[in-house]
């Protein structure tokens, strides 16, 4: 059975009228490991897994502060007058320079909790998609029973509680820390559920990161409408001046190489939707492309007879094909994905550090480098 990326890689060259049979060594594969096997996952140990789980806690708790903060700055309102919230954010603070976590806390997140209240910056708070990632260790430590859809976040206020960590108390966090630390303690997956759940990660990451491509080529598109006679010709892409293609190319920061796959992308695409419906990492009707389920309100017969009361509409669920959703809702996919495949990597060993820049140089869990990257 074909590799769910080998299968993408025939798809593209199909699509350019290659014969099946010379794809992979007209397009070689990076050589790169999954960063699990057929037999087993090597986690990290429980209890390093949940000192990153508590340091990230920590931030969080503070981001949230930081939130509520901002919104009062906005409002006009002067924040250093809540001294209840004064008192949390020294406390936090407190407990990261003398508590227990100072050494799993990251060089980043230590600086972002010794700011001063109110003072955060614009980076600072994208730490909040990490509230994801938090949900992703939580889940290996046995405190999460499920992980949510991929158009689906954790519920935070469930995930807060479930350590039992008041960022405040030392206290509570050595004894989260030291629940994992005997035998007794330790929480175990099954490997053929954690290969589910890093699948899932991986082909929901993909799909973020093909939407780049998709939205590069509708932009390639209206660019070249502006100084081509025939904007609707499938050769539109190849006549766009190199200008304009190296400055849309340099904005998402896809390499130059990635040009000429760009047309290719609805063909990957469907490709490599089918694939995942084959495997069962997606269960829907739509084949061309991921859906995610959206509420919408909708008026039936019944609901109508009581429009007089003022609720004429019903909330039901419908598909949405993926690349139909705002590109807010993009963005907002992007980071579940990303959040919780970083976990993955980080507490697989496949990422050394925590450290989100190194997210870029994975390997096979960031599928641009396998399968746009000809050697």
């Amino acid at each position: 059975m074909l590799s769910f990326n080998t299968l993408l890689l025939r798809s593209r060259c199909l699509a350019r009228g290659l014969p099946v049979k010379s794809f992979l060594t007209f397009f070689p594969i990076r050589s790169t490991s999954r960063f699990y096997s057929d037999d087993s996952f090597n986690l990290r140990p429980g209890f390093e897994i949940a000192l990153r789980a508590a340091s990230l806690q920590l931030v969080l708790s503070r981001w949230g502060m930081e939130m509520a903060t901002k919104m009062e700055q906005a409002k006009g309102s002067d924040p250093e007058n809540d001294e209840r919230r004064a008192k949390a954010v020294n406390a936090i603070t407190e407990t990261a320079l003398n508590g227990g976590l100072v050494d799993s806390l990251t060089e980043k997140e230590m600086n972002m909790l010794k700011k001063d209240q109110g003072t955060w910056e614009y980076e600072d708070f994208q730490y909040g998609k990490y509230w994801e990632s938090l949900g992703i260790l939580s889940w290996l430590l046995g405190r999460r029973n499920e992980v949510p859809q991929y158009f689906s976040s954790f519920d935070r206020v469930k995930l807060f509680q479930s350590t039992g960590i008041l960022p405040g108390d030392p206290n509570t966090i050595d004894s989260f820390i030291n629940s994992f630390m005997s035998t007794q303690g330790v929480f175990s997956i099954k490997n053929s559920i954690l290969k589910r759940e890093i699948d899932l990660a991986e082909i929901w990451y993909w799909r973020s990161r093909m939407q780049v491509l998709i939205d590069l080529k509708d932009q390639l598109a209206k660019s070249g409408s502006n100084t081509t006679p025939d904007s609707s010709s499938s050769s539109n892409l190849d006549s766009q001046n190199d200008d304009v293609v190296q400055q849309q190319l340099e904005n998402k920061r896809i390499p130059h190489s990635l040009r000429r796959s760009i047309k290719d992308s609805q063909a990957i695409l469907e490709a490599a939707t089918k694939r995942a419906i084959e495997l069962g990492l997606l269960d829907q009707k739509i084949d061309s492309d991921f859906a995610v389920i959206v509420e919408t309100d909708v008026e039936s017969p019944q609901s109508s007879q009581n429009s007089s009361n003022g609720n004429s509409n019903s909330r039901v669920e419908i598909p949405i094909p993926y690349e139909k959703l705002e590109k807010k809702d993009h963005d907002a996919l992007m980071d579940i994905a990303e959040a919780r495949l970083m976990a993955f990597a980080w507490a697989t060993g496949k990422l050394d550090a925590w450290d989100p820049k190194k997210m870029a140089n994975i390997g096979s869990i960031n599928p641009l480098n396998v399968l746009w990257s000809p050697e």
